[in-house]
């Protein structure tokens, strides 16, 4: 940066050990990467000296009409700025069960953010900027004073400003933006409340209520995230010029591990850290391309050509994408982890702005990656930008993406599967279209505050949600969220039921009754499942995994064989081995109560419709659980959801024709007496409701081999048989009867990398 950098307090060599605050709990980074130098002058957030010219020509040409409504915007502003609602919000009030109860303060209870003006500073400092009319500079100054007299009257009072950072960094880049124009007294002024924010924000032993502590290893929206955007502002301002350095310094540290966290999470496949669309495709990715451009304009440094893994994002999103028939922009999803189950469409309400980031970013470093995301773009149901950050209805022009992909082109990739290593999901499917089947197995992977206890359990969706995970975590106001929802009980897994066993943890309001408060067979907080195989093909894909671990010292062996036979039949084959005759059970979760006759299950779903036949156990129990007030039904018990957002939800859910996918029934499927030794074996049918029916299928087994499985007749007429070992290692075999031979089940785990066409195409 030639002239432009300079030190302060050993700004640029320090490389002291610095300790961070993450996922709710201490992070020591013994070997901070040198932090670069940072500019000496303003404005350094988003732009700076050499930048800030191009950008302010653009706003007099392709850019006016933004300009336009900004100033315009601006003009609203008030000129007498109070921030409003600092003092302690009263406890809730909540019907629980039918009982009308206060809900504590709690940080799993959210309350509402105080009323300031962090985006409205920044507003009308841009609009200085463009402008260098004095009004939007008086204005901005009003706006920041009143800001920090907010944030340290919140503070006071032991509530949050807002459990987002952003309307935070949003005042710190106003002051930024204008600290040119500012004499000593007035930076003075403005930065020491601001300052005296962060040091109470930093203040982990005190108790502040709703403080958002996120950090690099979850959304890093919290007062981690905060940290580098305040140094900043605050750098060489002669305020504080040793906090702001300390500040500097930690919001560097923060960022480096941020993006080594989210490198690593995306890998060769572009999975986002906790694989929850609703957090991924919301508020998570802003720390990612917020540091990443300040860094740039502050000092310099690229990260996204440090980093070009993080472009793969899309891939992830486009994977998770079932075509709605109804309306292309508003695409299904299967509802992984902490997702709310309630139309099953996706959150796509940030996706233009989030997609155009990857297509300007990425555009010459991941071209075909910076393609799909421009091609999601295209898919968006707005053209939203800057709605958190206004800077960025000016840096996101549209000059800057990478071409979109045809969307013919894009529903003709022949890849069927994909795994997704970091989270943990394998995503199959029959096809790229509106009505293809689509299915989800979760095994393996690194837990995070938004996974659920539920390896090895699998979702399929044709049409609609119909082996589904049940529960919501409605508002965080009742028990279903840690009762329920999260734990194995909620899901298509297995329950092994032994005694006196903890309930794993969740986040959520617990119900401090022993009477209620323990495992419900579940699995524990133990090790994700280990995947012991996965190929996929044209034909089919196969996936192996062994969830024992999860369940701790009640189970040795938990292997599920899971097969997703082209287009829409899947074989799902247990082998479960306990070290005592505990009662164990196969769940099977349904929207609509399952028709069970001999075997065979049948349930409906608006289009779709799903058979499941049980061929092992011989003489298995099939028991159906659900109905009004069983919906939720665990531990003697039902987990209801607060009845405001049921009632709520529902009202939606009429209004958008579908929903809400919240699990009214399970079919339990149980061996004839515990045993030690148990093996399911069952074979699924997704169909169309109107002309479905399902595949014919008989148990099978070759004794000279040790194997036993199914044989298939598909509905093309299509012979297959599959067979898995009894016993010993987890494998089998797979022939499709008058075109091959049997073909062994792969042993590893299928290489995958890359995005784009061309990785689709090649199979990769």
């Amino acid at each position: 940066m030639g002239n432009h950098g300079f030190d302060v307090r050993g700004w640029g060599v320090c490389r002291l050990p610095l300790m961070l605050f993450t996922v709710g709990c201490w992070l020591q980074l013994s070997a901070v990467p040198e932090m670069p130098h940072v500019r000496k002058d303003h404005p350094r957030i988003f732009f700076n000296a050499e930048t800030w010219p191009s950008l302010a020509a653009k706003a007099k040409g392709p850019l006016a009409q933004d300009v336009a409504k900004l100033l315009a915007e601006c003009d609203r502003v008030t000129d007498k700025p109070v921030c409003k609602g600092t003092e302690m919000p009263p406890c809730r009030k909540r019907k629980v069960n039918g009982v009308l109860v206060d809900v504590p303060h709690s940080g799993n209870v959210p309350i509402s953010p105080i009323r300031e003006f962090g985006k409205e500073a920044s507003m009308c400092a841009l609009a200085w900027r463009f402008t260098g009319e004095a009004k939007y500079l008086e204005k901005t100054k009003r706006l920041i004073l009143a800001n920090g007299k907010g944030y340290n009257e919140a503070y006071a009072n032991g509530r949050s400003v807002n459990w987002y950072c952003f309307s935070r960094i949003n005042t710190f880049c106003a002051y930024d933006w204008i600290a040119e124009a500012l004499t000593p007294e007035e930076k003075e002024a403005l930065l020491r409340p601001l300052l005296k924010h962060m040091a109470e924000a930093t203040d982990w032993k005190r108790f502040i209520l709703r403080r958002d502590r996120s950090g690099p290893q979850a959304g890093d929206h919290g007062i981690p995230g905060l940290l580098w955007y305040a140094g900043l502002a605050a750098a060489g301002e002669g305020v504080d010029d040793a906090f702001a350095d300390k500040l500097l310094h930690e919001g560097w540290a923060n960022g480096v591990e941020l993006f080594e966290f989210r490198a690593g999470a995306a890998g060769d496949d572009g999975a986002f850290n906790g694989g929850v669309v609703e957090y991924s495709m919301g508020m998570y990715p802003y720390s990612q391309f917020n540091f990443l451009r300040s860094l740039k304009s502050a000092t310099g440094r690229d990260f996204a050509a440090e980093y070009p893994g993080l472009a793969l994002f899309p891939n992830w999103i486009w994977w998770s994408w079932i075509p709605n028939a109804n309306d292309e922009r508003a695409p299904q999803f299967a509802g992984f982890g902490d997702s709310y189950h309630a139309t099953a469409i996706m959150s796509t309400e940030m996706l233009f702005e989030h997609m155009r980031q990857y297509a300007s970013i990425y555009r010459d470093i991941d071209p075909d990656s910076a393609r799909l995301a421009s091609s999601l773009a295209e898919l968006a149901p707005n053209r939203k930008k800057g709605e958190e950050f206004p800077v960025y209805r000016f840096l996101l022009e549209d000059g800057a993406c990478a071409a979109p992909i045809a969307k013919p082109e894009l529903e003709q990739a022949p890849l069927k599967a994909r795994h997704f290593e970091f989270v943990g999901q394998f995503l199959m499917r029959s096809g790229w279209k509106a009505g293809e089947t689509f299915a989800a197995f979760a095994a393996g992977g690194t837990p995070c505050g938004h996974k659920h206890n539920d390896e090895n359990s699998f979702v399929i969706y044709r049409h609609d949600p119909l082996a589904l995970d049940s529960g919501t975590r409605a508002e965080q106001t009742d028990y279903n969220l840690k009762h329920y929802y999260a734990q194995t009980v909620a899901h298509n897994a297995i329950l092994i039921h032994a005694e006196n066993e903890p309930l794993p943890f969740h986040w959520g309001i617990e119900l401090k009754d022993p009477k209620y408060n323990y495992n419900y067979g579940g699995q524990l907080d133990h090790p994700a499942a280990q995947v012991l195989a996965f190929e996929t093909n044209d034909r089919f894909t196969y996936v192996a995994a062994d969830a024992a671990a999860s369940y701790g010292k009640k189970c040795q062996l938990a292997i599920r064989q899971f097969v997703h036979i082209q287009p829409n039949v899947f074989v799902v084959y247990d082998r479960v081995k306990t070290d005592k005759p505990y009662p164990v059970e196969y769940l099977l979760h349904t929207q609509n109560e399952p028709v069970v006759a001999d075997g065979l299950m049948k349930a409906d779903s608006r289009r779709g419709r799903l058979y499941q036949q049980t061929l092992l156990p011989r003489d298995a129990r099939c028991e159906k659980v659900g109905g009004p007030g069983k919906e939720w039904w665990a531990n003697g018990r039902n987990w209801e959801v607060d009845e405001k957002y049921l009632a709520r939800t529902r009202e939606e859910c009429r209004k958008a024709g579908r929903g809400p996918y919240f699990g009214a029934w399970r079919l339990e499927v149980k061996p004839p007496m515990p045993t030690p030794n148990t093996t399911f074996l069952h074979v699924l049918t997704a169909t169309d409701s109107d002309a479905g029916t399902p595949v014919k299928a008989t148990y099978a087994a070759d004794d000279a081999t040790g194997r036993e499985g199914v044989h298939v007749v598909l509905a093309d007429g299509r012979d297959v048989r599959v067979l898995f070992n009894r016993e010993g290692a987890c494998g089998g075999v797979i022939g499709f009867v008058g075109e091959t031979g049997y073909q062994p089940f792969s042993t590893e785990v299928q290489k995958q990398a890359g995005a784009g066409l061309g990785a689709m195409s090649r199979g990769l």
